[in-house]
């Protein structure tokens, strides 16, 4: 290696694979062919000169960008990738605060892990569709995205990939992905938007279960609403609806029939509903029978008809005014109240039978007359009563305080 006091520095940085770094312009090159070495944290041979590098050329014939290649390198701006570049190693422009944007050419599969974490000052990356893989928090807080797109490519999406990306607000995400790691977006504040395939939606919606608030499909979803038997009833709701908007479904019976409720078990007859994905919903609907439950009006009363569904109970009482006694049913039942299982239109009629009562006289001296109207009668009938005094005797009056004698 040369003295530092020289424009130029040479290191080897691969086996077949040369570095130079012109101080005076802050450029360093990389040309050969093949990989680059993967370094740590602290041995790669510009360590101390990462803070005053400002570009990095990569020339063709290289196939790899090592680990750790630029960790730390505060100063870089700008950064040429060729089509011969196939992976970017880990965590190989760490902390590069300096680099605004970056775009990765068509040739590359692989994104290591906190490949460009910290890059705070990047506010665009564009990731081709020949990148299958992205690892593990490989854009962590790079505070500066404010949007990104996961081409069809990608099948894997590590954990922590943009965790803290504090300005992230949008991203899209190919149906290529049949992995997202742990709080991939955990900590992205402004991020209103994640939208995913409509044909994915349900894959996607459990996989992203701690960002289902904001999930956004970019899609219509067909909902179907229907009755059980269009002659019970009739329903609305059915449509054409973006998704996550709310609609408005409604169940109405028609005459001699009753909701039952939705097929998912809602009984509300109206209810709302969140498009998220293609929906089929039934509304059920019962026939109803008439219980009819009747009495003579002058007699009594008989409650519980009304309309009943197939195999309900239904409890009839008959209630008797006043100089009258239930009797039985006219089918010849004589429980009262009576439960009856509906199977179909009925009538049930109450008979009363009327009071009778008795009409007993007597007086308070045997011999002193004679009473007559004494017996047994009828509820409400009109009896004469007649008290004849035997000579040397006066009718005085009945025990109730009546003095007419016949009465």
């Amino acid at each position: 290696m040369c003295a530092a006091t020289l424009t130029s520095l040479f290191f080897a940085c691969g086996s077949n694979v040369t570095c130079t770094y012109v101080e005076s312009t802050g450029t360093l090159t990389i040309s050969g062919t093949g990989a680059m070495t993967n370094y740590n944290s602290f041995n790669m041979p510009w360590y101390n000169y990462r803070s005053s590098i400002k570009k990095v050329v990569i020339n063709n014939g290289v196939t790899s960008i090592g680990d750790y290649a630029f960790y730390g390198c505060t100063g870089l701006t700008n950064i040429t990738i060729p089509n011969s570049v196939t992976s970017i190693g880990r965590s190989a422009f760490y902390n590069c605060t300096g680099l605004t944007s970056v775009t990765i050419p068509n040739s590359v599969t692989s994104i290591g892990g906190s490949a460009f974490s910290g890059c705070t000052g990047l506010t665009s990356v564009t990731i081709p569709n020949s990148v299958t893989s992205i690892g593990d928090a490989a854009f962590r807080e790079c505070s500066g995205l404010t949007n990104i797109t996961i081409p069809n490519s990608v099948t894997t999406i590590e954990g922590y990939t943009f965790y803290g990306c504090t300005g992230l607000t949008s991203v899209t995400i190919g149906d290529g992905v049949i992995e997202i790691g742990n709080e991939a977006f955990y900590n992205c504040e402004e991020l209103t938007s994640i939208i995913v395939p409509c044909e994915k939606h349900d894959y996607f919606v459990g996989m992203l279960t701690e960002y289902a608030a904001i999930i956004y499909e970019n899609c219509t979803f067909e909902v179907a609403v229907n009755a059980n038997n269009e002659d019970y009833g009739t329903v609305t709701g059915s449509g054409i609806f973006k998704m996550g908007q709310t609609i408005q479904l409604t169940a109405t019976a028609n005459e001699g029939y009753r909701f039952k409720g939705w097929s998912d078990g809602v009984m509300d007859a109206s209810r709302e509903i969140t498009v998220t994905k293609d929906t089929s919903i039934t509304a059920n609907f019962v026939a109803l029978y008439t219980i009819k439950a009747l009495a003579s009006a002058s007699q009594g009363t008989v409650s519980g008809g009304g309309l009943y569904e197939i195999g309900e109970t239904a409890t009839l009482v008959a209630n008797a005014k006043a100089g009258y006694t239930f009797a039985q049913w006219v089918d010849g039942n004589d429980e009262n109240p009576r439960t009856v299982t509906v199977n179909g239109n009925k009538t049930y009629t109450a008979i009363f039978a009327i009071d009778e009562h008795n009409v007993t006289l007597s007086k308070n001296i045997s011999a002193a007359g004679t009473v007559t109207g004494d017996g047994v009668y009828e509820h409400n009938t009109t009896v004469q009563l007649t008290a004849t005094a035997n000579e040397g005797y006066r009718f005085k009056g009945w025990s109730d305080g009546v003095t007419d004698a016949s009465r």
